[in-house]
C-alpha cells in the first residue's frame, strides 16, 4: 500500500493542518503557563483572605479590607476555572489535530506491526511443531529404553543368583539407564519450551487484532486526508450540480449533494482495501 496520503498534486490541506497544529501547540503552552500562574495567584490571594479573616474570628461582619480580599480570592478562583476550561478545549483540539497529522505514520507503524506479528507467529509455530515432533521421538525411545532396561535387569538378576552373589553391573545396563535419565530430562525441558511457546502464541491473536484495529482507523483517517487534499479540484463541479438541481427543485439543498456509489465500485474498493491488509 502506498502510504503517502497525497498521491496527486497537493492543495495544501495537510500543510494547513500542520500549521494549525503548530498554532494550537503554542496556544496550549501559553494557556498552560497562564493557568499555572493563575493557580499560584489564587493560592496567594486565598491564603491572604483567610489570614485576614482569622485575625477577628468573632466578628459578625467582614471589614472592607476582608471583603476586598475575599472578592480578590474569588475572582482569582474564577479565572482559574476559566483557564482550566480553555485548556481542556485546547487539549481536545490539539489531540484531534495530532491524530490526523500522525495518521500516515500510524498506518505505516500498524502495517509493520502486523507483518512482524505474522512473522513471529509462523516462527513460533514452526519451533513448537519441531519441539513436539522431537518429544514424540523421545517418547518412542523412552519406551524402547524401558523395555531394554527391564530385560537387562532380569538378566542381571539371574546372573547374580547364578554367581552366588558375585555380581558386576553390566555396562549395557548402566548405559541404558543413563540414556533413559537424559531422555527424560530432555523431554521435560522440551515440554516446558512447548508450553512457553504456546503462551507466546496465545498472545499474538489479540496483538494482531489491536494492530489491525489501529491499521483500519489510521487508514480511514488517511483516506479522509486524501479526500480533503483533492477536494478543492472537485468541489466546483459538485457545487455546480447542487446549485443547478436546487434551482430546478427547491426541495434539494444548494449546499449539499449526495453521490451514490455503484455497487460494483464499492465491491471492487472493498477488495482492494482487503488486499492492503498485511497477510497474517
Amino acid at each position: 500500500m502506498k502510504l503517502n496520503p497525497f498521491r496527486k498534486k497537493s492543495s495544501g490541506y495537510f500543510a494547513g493542518l500542520q500549521a494549525e497544529l503548530a498554532e494550537a501547540t503554542a496556544q496550549l503552552e501559553a494557556t498552560a503557563a497562564e493557568l499555572a500562574a493563575a493557580r499560584e495567584d489564587h493560592a496567594v490571594k486565598r491564603d491572604a483572605s483567610r489570614e485576614l479573616e482569622a485575625r477577628h474570628p468573632q466578628r459578625l461582619q467582614m471589614s472592607p479590607a476582608e471583603k476586598a480580599a475575599r472578592l480578590a480570592a474569588n475572582t482569582a478562583e474564577q479565572r482559574v476555572h476559566e483557564l482550566e476550561r480553555a485548556l481542556w478545549n485546547l487539549q481536545q483540539r490539539h489531540s484531534g489535530l495530532r491524530q490526523r497529522i500522525e495518521a500516515p505514520q500510524q498506518l505505516a507503524s500498524a502495517q509493520a506491526t502486523m507483518t512482524e506479528l505474522g512473522r513471529q507467529r509462523h516462527s513460533l509455530q514452526a519451533e513448537r511443531d519441531k519441539a513436539q515432533a522431537l518429544i514424540g521421538k523421545i517418547d518412542a525411545r523412552v519406551t524402547e529404553l524401558t523395555a531394554q532396561i527391564s530385560a537387562e535387569t532380569e538378566a542381571a538378576s539371574a546372573s547374580m543368583i547364578e554367581g552366588d552373589g558375585a555380581f558386576v553391573m553390566p555396562e549395557a545396563l548402566l548405559r541404558l539407564d543413563t540414556e533413559l535419565r537424559v531422555a527424560q530430562t530432555t523431554r521435560t525441558d522440551l515440554q516446558a519450551r512447548v508450553e512457553s511457546l504456546g503462551t507466546e502464541l496465545q498472545a499474538i491473536p489479540e496483538a494482531l487484532r489491536e494492530a489491525r484495529t489501529r491499521f483500519l482507523h489510521a487508514r480511514a483517517t488517511v483516506a479522509e486526508l486524501e479526500l480533503h487534499e483533492q477536494l478543492p479540484t472537485l468541489i466546483e463541479l459538485v457545487a455546480r450540480a447542487a446549485v443547478s438541481r436546487h434551482e430546478c427543485h427547491l426541495s434539494h439543498p444548494a449546499d449539499r449533494y449526495e453521490i451514490e456509489i455503484a455497487r460494483d465500485v464499492v465491491e471492487a474498493t472493498q477488495a482492494r482495501l482487503e488486499a492492503e491488509v498485511p497477510a497474517i
